[in-house]
């Protein structure tokens, strides 16, 4: 198990007894299912408590994944400042790579297959001034179309890193740790309820037919990422951020309590 705050970007990993010396890495042993510290809510139903310092002051993302498929660091470094850019916890982010766990032994095609999951694995629940993110890294899934990644609940994503790492990573194609990171902020994007989906769109920006996406195509939530091929564009290797429109919908979601 790794945990890490901001100052962990500039260097290694420290384990989890770190925690012990300061670090505010708290285990929650159970959940609750009504009001703001439901981890079983749709997609989106968060974003006002992930956005702002409102309630809940610290985030700390739990980040399980099968054996095989540990993310890179740089992955975990893009998610970290992606997070610091767009959310307001001034209490910290902590990211904590916690547990490898073994491949399922169905296929996952079905979100409640995920929350089963989930249900097994996840350790970090919601409480006190501290909300709290679910990652599920696995080899492959197909959920309705997503081969890559889903969002599924309100705290909770799924990323599948087999199709990425089969299909990038060769001569004139973008490395694999900037898809897979590209897919996660993606799909963290829908949890902060884009594109209209939990928060309301300053602007027009929604694409017709394409769901919670966006119509610039410039934009982190352009459309939804399909890797299965190794054709996606990542303009020459570089995450797309949010487009000016989604920033605004951040913004404006942010000042409702």
């Amino acid at each position: 198990m790794k945990c890490f705050t901001h100052n962990d970007l500039i260097r290694p990993y420290l384990f989890l007894f770190v925690w012990i010396a300061g670090f505010n890495c708290t285990f929650f042993p159970g959940h609750s299912n009504t009001g703001p510290y439901t981890n079983t809510a749709p997609v989106g139903t968060s974003a006002g408590y992930l956005l702002d310092d409102y309630l809940f002051t610290e985030l700390i993302v739990e980040i399980d994944f099968v054996d095989g498929y540990e993310p890179e660091d740089s992955t975990i470094d893009t998610l970290s400042a992606f997070l610091r850019k767009y959310l307001d916890k001034p209490d910290g982010i902590s990211i904590i790579l916690d547990d490898s766990i073994d491949r399922p032994k169905k296929a996952v095609d079905h979100a409640e297959d995920l929350y089963t999951l989930e249900k097994k694995h996840r350790d970090y629940f919601p409480a006190d001034s501290s909300l709290t993110i679910y990652i599920l890294i696995l080899d492959e899934g197909e959920i309705k179309d997503h081969t890559d990644g889903i969002a599924y609940l309100n705290t909770s994503i799924a990323v599948f890193f087999k199709p990425i790492r089969e299909n990038f990573g060769k001569i004139g194609q973008p490395e694999t740790s900037t898809v897979e990171s590209a897919v996660l902020l993606h799909e963290f994007g829908h949890l902060l309820g884009l594109v209209n989906k939990g928060i309301r769109m300053k602007t027009e920006h929604q694409a017709k037919n394409r769901g919670a996406h966006c119509t610039v195509d410039s934009c982190l939530m352009h459309s939804p990422i399909k890797t299965s091929d190794g054709n996606w564009n990542l303009n020459g290797g570089i995450i797309p951020d949010l487009c000016e429109f989604c920033r605004m919908d951040l913004e404006a979601a942010r000042k409702i309590k």
